[in-house]
């Protein structure tokens, strides 16, 4: 895929995306992360994302 440039000739417009290199870790939200309606706390997400590293 060819990169498209802005009028200036150096700022590229649509960057490429590898697609191969997406991965995905498995998470259950266990019962103390959620509050009484059953949300996650915001915190909860970089938690998340610092386990999924």
């Amino acid at each position: 895929m060819a990169l498209t440039s802005s009028n200036s000739g150096t700022i590229p417009t649509r960057a490429y995306v590898r697609h191969d290199m997406t991965f995905s870790v498995p998470v259950v939200a266990r019962g103390y992360e959620l509050d009484t309606l059953d949300h996650l706390n915001l915190a909860v997400y970089l938690q998340y994302t610092e386990r999924a590293r």
